[in-house]
């Protein structure tokens, strides 16, 4: 379950989020809780939603959306999710960077995303690191986004097509590449399941 906007998900009741989650067989929440704009901001969500997910057998993934103007600057508050604790001592089981384009208004180039990516892999320790990224095309595939950049130092992409857009020509060129043609994430984490997530 994929969540940008706490107070507008069932009035940011982490009991009910949670219930949800359980009942549709889900395994992980997603939860949005820091961005360039504001720095972290989710620590009261945080502090609502993790004990009651983990009591329950659900992960939490926090994510974040770094515009990379500063990409130190931005690991530094990602750093702060990745170091938040409930009071029981409880964190976050694994941090994604939501990596788009300029057209949202990000300054995205392959030295930016590195520089952020690498600090915020050193801040996570063995927990995973997700970069959630734009599904690839044949332009995106060959150098037009950044994925080799980002590729040493997650664990995994999460492709996004949360609009919906070009999904069948994403689908198409998807299908067509051959896995020796994916960049290498940093290590194989056979308890981190991902998938397409093509609505």
């Amino acid at each position: 379950m994929w969540i940008w906007k706490w107070g507008s998900t069932d009035g940011g009741d982490a009991g009910v989020i949670v219930q949800q989650a359980v009942s549709a067989g889900l395994h992980q929440l997603w939860v949005r809780v820091g961005d360039s704009m504001n720095g972290f901001y989710g620590a009261n969500e945080l502090d609502s939603l993790v004990p009651v997910a983990h009591a329950h057998g659900v992960a939490v993934i926090a994510w974040g959306f770094p515009y990379l103007w500063d990409p130190v600057g931005d690991a530094q508050w990602s750093a702060q999710i990745l170091d938040w604790r409930a009071p029981d001592g409880q964190q976050v089981d694994g941090y994604s960077a939501d990596i788009e384009e300029a057209t949202e208004g990000v300054m995205l180039s392959a030295p930016r995303v590195a520089v952020y990516l690498e600090l915020v892999r050193q801040a996570a320790g063995s927990r995973p690191v997700v970069a959630t990224v734009y599904p690839p095309t044949d332009a995106s595939w060959d150098g037009a986004y950044p994925y080799q950049a980002m590729a040493p130092y997650v664990d995994a992409f999460a492709p996004d097509d949360l609009l919906g857009v070009h999904r069948s020509r994403h689908r198409r060129r998807a299908r067509r590449r051959s896995p020796l043609d994916a960049p290498t994430c940093r290590r194989h984490r056979p308890g981190l399941q991902l998938r397409w997530r093509w609505r």
